[in-house]
């Protein structure tokens, strides 16, 4: 079947052209499904779109990052919470969302 690369997240259109860009160069096929990984509903679909486009996910990278640009002392408890949102129920919800496909194989 070959190498395939989803890539998932809340990309600008010209990142996402230069991800897929970057990941066909590797080899293989590529696609850039849009969502956010703290929303369940978004994770749900994108596992489906990138199955529908690629295939079975056979690995899960799961490496969600929002990063802010400034030191952490100056981060406000609205933005710790967001980067909560991002690292921790992110990778939950990819996790649970994709494991049991995962499995079923």
């Amino acid at each position: 079947m070959g190498r395939r690369w989803p890539c998932t997240g809340e990309y600008r259109a010209k990142r996402r052209t230069k991800l897929k860009r970057a990941y066909l160069s590797l080899g293989g096929r590529s696609t850039v499904v849009l969502g956010d990984v703290r929303v369940p509903a978004d994770v749900e679909r994108m596992g489906g779109e990138i199955e529908e486009q690629l295939g079975p996910i056979d690995i899960l990278v799961n490496n969600a990052v929002h990063a802010l640009c400034k030191p952490f002392p100056d981060y406000t408890v609205d933005e710790w919470r967001e980067q909560l949102a991002y690292k921790g129920l992110g990778y939950y919800l990819t996790v649970r969302q994709m494991l049991p496909r995962m499995l079923e194989r």
